[in-house]
């Protein structure tokens, strides 16, 4: 019975949201929403993976699903990330262009790091690139002195981690351009 499931996945989700407003009514109305109903069926166990977006933008997709799966133990922030895939390409993934403003150091060193995990998780060793409007300390700034920190935080918490920056984005996805700073990891 489809009601008696969607139900039972709103009781969960009240009890779970109920001390951050969320009303069982409001609850019970959620679970009609695709998104909601989905991220439900995944914290359930109930399924692997959720699919949306064609037809919302991403803070309306992003946001029940944090409401309902929330963040993975350990998580500080979350962040979005992309898969690209190209013929005759490997892969590329782009980690935070969707969620976090003016991300600090750590931020950008944790988003750097789940990524890379994610990466790994695929089989793939990863490659990062830490992108900016700067090549290596070209232009002396707040920003780009950020994403240097953070590729020194993961240069000492990840080792094996190929990562470097902060770099421009055709310096990044350029290998001959990259040649020009030999230094670059």
């Amino acid at each position: 019975d489809h009601e008696a499931e969607r139900h039972a996945l709103a009781e969960d989700l009240f009890q779970r949201r109920a001390r951050k407003g969320l009303t069982l009514n409001e609850a019970r109305w959620n679970l009609y929403k695709p998104v909601y109903f989905a991220a439900s069926m995944l914290h359930a166990g109930r399924v692997d993976a959720m699919v949306g977006g064609i037809e919302a933008n991403y803070p309306e997709m992003l946001r029940p699903v944090l409401q309902v799966v929330g963040v993975a133990p350990g998580v500080r922030k979350v962040a979005g990330l992309y898969m690209l895939a190209f013929p005759n390409r490997e892969l590329v993934f782009l980690a935070d262009t969707t969620v976090n403003i003016e991300p600090d150091a750590r931020t950008l060193a944790d988003i750097a790091h789940h990524a890379a995990e994610f990466v790994r998780s695929l089989g793939i060793r990863p490659r990062v690139a830490m992108v900016s409007f700067s090549n290596f300390g070209s232009v002396d700034h707040v920003e780009s002195r950020r994403v240097a920190e953070a590729v020194r935080l993961m240069h000492s918490e990840d080792p094996d981690l190929e990562i470097d920056g902060e770099m421009q984005a055709d310096t990044a996805v350029d290998a001959a351009r990259l040649k020009a700073f030999p230094f670059s990891h």
